[in-house]
């Protein structure tokens, strides 16, 4: 529904802006809809408007759904680039899709970098790289 929300607003060219986009970006990852969150994150810089890190985030989140890691990663990269702080959720989300995706040398790569970034390590940071350790060992 949220997205076809939001294609209604764009039709009545009500002007979406940075909540509407995240909101809907939002919406993909619950909906497992990896694609089009990258394409409403594209979308969202087209109409001039900057992602934020809730943009990005939910956009990661839902690349980790799909265990699209290297998207994951990618998109985590952009985040940095654009002077966009990385926080908790951010790691997590691409620690978690590094997991689905059997990536444990990423998982741990990442679990330093927020070491070293003195961002806060939780449950999940480390169940995630743990799980992703787990899978190698099978």
């Amino acid at each position: 529904w949220a997205l076809a929300l939001f294609a209604a607003m764009v039709w009545a060219s009500v002007q979406p802006n940075a909540i509407s986009y995240s909101a809907a970006i939002s919406a993909c990852e619950k909906g497992a809809r990896w694609q089009t969150a990258l394409g409403l994150l594209t979308a969202m810089r087209q109409a001039f408007l900057e992602p934020d890190a809730i943009s990005y985030n939910a956009a990661i989140s839902s690349c980790e759904k799909n265990a699209e890691w290297q998207r994951a990663v990618a998109l985590l990269d952009n985040m940095g680039q654009a002077i966009i702080e990385l926080n908790t959720i951010s790691y997590n989300s691409v620690i978690a899709a590094c997991e689905k995706g059997a990536q444990w040398q990423m998982a741990l790569v990442f679990l330093t970098c927020m070491s070293q970034a003195i961002i806060e390590m939780d449950n999940i940071s480390f169940g995630s790289a743990i799980g992703a350790c787990q899978k190698v060992a099978k």
